[in-house]
């Protein structure tokens, strides 16, 4: 710069200005906008993710992070340390209650400059559900001397609840059952009995089966199988032997089997001739049903009682607890024994001792006509039949009903005890009969009144007594109206089948005591039952209007 006077006089003086640097560009985040995924269940206040920001730009004095607020995002969950940026998450994440989170991370420095970064976080859902074995709890009966290494169970199992890798089978040990006789497949969940079956030494088994899935979650079921009895008395040499049982009424399917085993060397072709007295029965010569490779021809004369089987080889047969042949026949001489002859037997052209055998025959038929109060069709219905026989074997048939004919058949043998049951689902026309009406009529049963018919029946009573308490109340009708509105909060309408037959007189409001089903001590003849359906809840009989 120059100074100079009025005369002229000047002087020069040389300045330096010096600038200072301002921080006036905001830093930028340099983290990711995506944390690594977490998984569910892995616990509350873990670092989640740690926020980076460049300030280099320009002059720095350091950079401090925070979550921005009022974001309408899940900050309120997050925490995050100012100096080093690492975002915590203060809970426990649940795959099943939030799959993810987002937050937005702000990096301001001390000039007042600030940087913005939405982060998103996924959460991994795990396999926290137990898988559901599907499978049955009573394996298939077998019969016993009928092998070992047979595959006697397959378990199952739905594991789709949650995540899955898969389901692996086992046997639980230590369980005081007979897992130690059997092997399981661990991905076909394949059982197999590895002995041989024999009734007399242990006519059942018990083993427990584990699904477990890739997470270690596991569900346990315990099964039965049924070893069934057979007769082993064939007399040595005789190769075939014959067992029959009843179909229905006099109907009856006859098995053949052999005791020569095809695979013995020499063994190549049989032959025999089966007879007995046509006054005992009648074989239904297009009911033959033969072996794989079966390759006679059965020749029956009805006439004369005869069936001829000559000439026939079995090369493939390797299970002989199956049959070589089957046939029905009916009974003309009513219940057996009936007597069976087996002559001209031969085994690869050597003669074989002829046979008398007895065949006990007792079967009876058992009808149940399935309807309403009135014999109203009623379709959809299952009747079961669980019978006992005279030698202590159960067993459950279910048989299903159609709304046409409304009758089921089924043959037991005689003597037996029976229970018949039958069920229906409350399907979308149940539902629709049940309404306010029937909490009315019901309220009216309760207090003394008839319905607003003028009407009272015992099929009434039992209908109104949806608590099942033996008794119409007050609280039946509430608990009707309930029901009608769609409240599960209550006993729910369901149908009752009821023996038609039986004598329900003194049912009233104050005494409402039923069986469900029939029941039969012993089964001695042809037996025709009746089971009448009631919808409990449908006081007024809408249902069958």
């Amino acid at each position: 710069m120059v100074a100079e006077d009025g005369a002229g006089n000047s002087a020069e003086q040389a300045v330096t200005l010096g600038l200072t640097d301002v921080d006036e560009v905001a830093p930028s985040t340099t983290s990711s906008s995506t944390a690594s995924s977490i998984a569910e269940n892995s616990g509350e206040n873990q670092v989640v993710y740690t926020v980076i920001a460049d300030d280099s730009a320009d002059v720095s004095d350091g950079v401090t992070f925070s979550l921005k607020a009022n974001n309408s995002d899940d900050a309120d969950v997050f925490t995050v340390d100012g100096s080093t940026g690492e975002v915590t998450l203060t809970e426990n994440p649940d795959y099943e209650t939030k799959s993810s989170y987002s937050f937005t991370v702000v990096a301001e420095d001390a000039a007042g400059n600030s940087a913005e970064q939405a982060v998103a976080l996924s959460v991994n859902n795990l396999d926290e559900v137990v898988p559901t074995i599907t499978s049955p709890t009573t394996a298939t009966s077998i019969a016993e001397n009928s092998g070992p290494g047979q595959l006697v169970y397959t378990a199952s199992a739905d594991d789709s609840a949650d995540v899955s890798d898969g389901v692996t089978f086992s046997l639980k040990a230590d369980n005081s059952d007979d897992a130690s006789a059997f092997t399981i497949n661990g991905s076909s969940g394949e059982v197999t009995l590895t002995g041989d079956p024999d009734y007399e030494t242990k006519p059942s088994y018990s083993f427990t089966v584990v699904a477990e899935d890739g997470a270690g979650n596991s569900a346990k079921q315990a099964v039965t199988l049924n070893v069934m009895d057979v007769d082993e008395d064939l007399p040595p040499s005789t190769p075939f032997g014959i067992e029959a049982s009843a179909l229905d009424g006099a109907r009856v399917s006859f098995s053949v089997f052999t005791n020569v085993d095809p695979k013995t060397p020499g063994v190549g072709s049989y032959q025999f001739t089966l007879s007995h007295d046509p006054s005992d029965l009648q074989i239904d010569d297009t009911s033959f049903e033969t072996a794989g490779d079966f390759s006679g021809v059965p020749n029956y004369d009805a006439n004369a009682g005869v069936l001829e089987l000559g000439g026939f080889s079995l090369s493939s047969l390797t299970d002989l607890s199956k049959p070589i042949l089957t046939f029905e026949a009916d009974l003309t001489g009513g219940d057996g024994p009936v007597g069976i002859d087996i002559t001209s037997a031969m085994v690869d052209g050597s003669g074989q001792d002829d046979s008398q055998l007895s065949v006990e025959v007792s079967g009876v038929t058992v009808t149940t006509e399935v309807g309403g109060v009135n014999g109203q069709a009623l379709d959809g219905v299952r009747v079961t039949y669980e019978v006992e026989t005279p030698s202590g074997q159960q067993k459950t048939i279910d048989l299903p009903i159609g709304a046409a004919s409304g009758v089921g058949k089924h043959a037991v043998e005689r003597g037996s005890g029976l229970k018949v049951t039958a069920d229906r689902d409350y399907d979308e026309q149940s539902e629709s009969s049940i309404n306010a009406y029937d909490a009315l009529q019901a309220l009216r049963l309760a207090v003394g009144l008839k319905k607003s018919d003028g009407t009272a029946e015992w099929q009434d009573y039992i209908a109104a007594d949806i608590n099942g308490d033996g008794a119409v109340s007050a609280y039946d009708a509430l608990n009707i109206l309930k029901a009608a509105v769609g409240r599960t909060d209550g006993p729910q309408p369901e149908w009752a089948f009821v023996d038609s037959d039986a004598d329900y007189a003194q049912i009233d409001r104050r005494s409402v005591e039923y069986d469900e089903g029939i029941a039969l001590e012993s089964v001695a003849s042809e037996a025709s039952l009746g089971l009448t359906g009631l919808l409990i809840g449908d006081v007024d009989g809408s249902y069958w209007a």
